[in-house]
């Protein structure tokens, strides 16, 4: 069962992480690791979905919705003006 998850988990970062990668560069920092930011965003995935079902009167769907999307508009406003 490790092994299929630990597969699993690959095929999305390689799958995701050519999106991430977009972002990083439209954002302006494209420098960044796209394959480590990938990495991270999966891992922040996991332990969201772990908080949810561990304890989803203090974590529940509508508090991870608002921080993602509070998250984005904070992302989009680090966009460089011309890339606007």
């Amino acid at each position: 069962m490790r092994k299929t998850v630990d597969r699993q988990r690959e095929l999305l970062v390689r799958r995701v992480e050519p999106i991430v990668s977009w972002g990083l560069n439209r954002i302006g920092v494209g420098h960044l690791d796209a394959e480590l930011a990938t990495h991270a965003l999966v891992a922040s995935c996991e332990q969201a979905i772990r908080l949810a079902l561990t304890q989803p009167k203090r974590f529940p769907a509508e508090r991870f919705a608002g921080f993602a999307a509070d998250l984005i508009a904070a992302l989009a406003g680090a966009r460089p003006a011309a890339a606007s």
